[in-house]
């Protein structure tokens, strides 16, 4: 089969450091036949047309679970607000430019208390993701977010039945528990970086606590809806063993953000996964006070890494905590590839092995920063730099890939 004159599968791609399945491996060859991947090695395949992508490190796709940035996107200052349509699409090529193959975009019920349309912004994301996922160029499913005191709580529950809906949290950010330990940091964080107006709050605070008594049986609901649909479900913010057991009861599988350590512990004990903020792993603590990423991987208590609010860390934080000796980079790169992909059942990616898809990511260097240089997903390059590589036919290979991107 020809890709566009110029490239015959099976093709192999040569770079200086391979993270495959069974590890590092140095001067690796992977082989590609249509979307698959069919074979890792540190031998030339013969017969094929190969191409050497040089001292770079060619790493499997990265898998996002909780990307929560398209609402700063669409109000990116006080006052404005630009098309959801317009802000999907920004936050997608952001993921592909920092090796997302595939991609869980957040889609919000009743995370700004302020605001009463954020429901129906996410029924329009929903059924734009279920119009456009063939033309997006990362894999993109829905990251559904139920706050369980939302004004608009059915909606959350009724947009479970939707096919891009692969992933579901339900999250109580009422103050006294979470990451809210007071009446005080709640209201610091609602006024500053949700922007509610100051007078608003008590009315805020007053129309949350009035639904506390339904609590639970919405956390229930939340439950009963990702059951009946086959979706995984995740809590958000566990604080005490006691939440986490309630987790365990109601069916999660993955506990996003514990905030301490008695959270962490508990999570794994009841066979939780245990995701947290790439930019805590980066940076080396979480803004928020919470506990920090370093501290469960040490422990031995992470699965995976999310961008939360951050897509550059995904990329950045494993090169990070390999550089300072915190991990592997191969331990590292697992965190956002393997670990991910294994905790939502996409157990066809996340790592570079006969098999799986040919979702790859070609990572150089920038002054000792990670730089993706080419992402391909599926077989198919969606994103290049045009960087001049050294061998004449990897040129050739650079040329190939503008002739697939004017054809998507």
């Amino acid at each position: 089969m020809s890709r566009n004159g110029q490239l015959r599968d099976p093709f192999a791609l040569n770079a200086s450091r391979v993270l495959s399945a069974d590890g590092e491996l140095s001067d690796g060859w992977v082989t590609i036949e249509g979307s698959t991947i069919v074979e890792v090695s540190t031998s030339a395949p013969v017969g094929i047309e190969r191409f050497h992508l040089g001292n770079v490190d060619l790493l499997p796709g990265i898998v996002e679970l909780h990307s929560d940035c398209l609402e700063e996107r669409m109000r990116p200052r006080p006052g404005s607000h630009e098309p959801l349509g317009g802000a999907l699409l920004q936050v997608d090529a952001e993921a592909i430019s920092h090796g997302v193959t595939t991609h869980f975009v957040c889609g919000r019920v009743g995370n700004n208390p302020a605001r009463t349309d954020d429901a129906e912004d996410a029924v329009r994301l929903v059924r734009m993701v279920e119009r456009w996922r063939n033309r997006l160029r990362a894999d993109t499913f829905i990251h559904l977010r139920v706050e369980l005191t939302a004004r608009q709580f059915e909606v959350g529950t009724a947009l479970s039945s939707s096919p891009a809906v692969a992933l579901m949290s339900y999250m109580d950010h009422s103050p006294g528990q979470g990451q809210f330990t007071s009446e005080a940091d709640w209201r610091r964080y609602y006024a500053g970086q949700m922007g509610a107006p100051e007078e608003d709050l008590a009315d805020i605070l007053a129309r949350q606590k009035a639904l506390l008594p339904e609590i639970e049986d919405r956390r229930a609901g939340v439950a009963d809806r990702a059951s009946a649909t086959g979706t995984t479900l995740a809590s958000h913010d566990d604080d005490s063993a006691a939440a986490v057991a309630r987790a365990a009861e109601l069916g999660v599988a993955i506990s996003e953000f514990p905030i301490n350590s008695e959270g962490v512990t508990a999570a794994r004990e009841a066979g939780l996964g245990v995701v947290m903020g790439a930019p805590n792993a980066r940076r080396g603590g979480s803004h928020m006070r919470g506990l920090s990423a370093r501290e469960a991987l040490a422990d031995g208590l992470l699965d995976g890494l999310v961008s939360d609010y951050h897509l550059p860390s995904l990329l950045a934080a494993p090169y990070s905590l390999a550089q300072e000796g915190v991990c592997s980079l191969d331990r590292a790169v697992r965190l956002v590839t393997e670990g991910p992909a294994r905790l939502v059942g996409l157990n066809d990616r996340g790592r570079i092995e006969a098999g799986t898809r040919a979702d790859l990511v070609i990572v150089g260097s920038v002054d000792g920063h990670p730089a993706v240089e080419l992402v391909i997903r599926e077989g198919r390059p969606v994103m290049g730099t045009g960087r001049d590589w050294d061998a004449p036919a990897s040129t050739q290979w650079l040329a190939a890939l503008a002739g697939d991107l004017r054809s998507i």
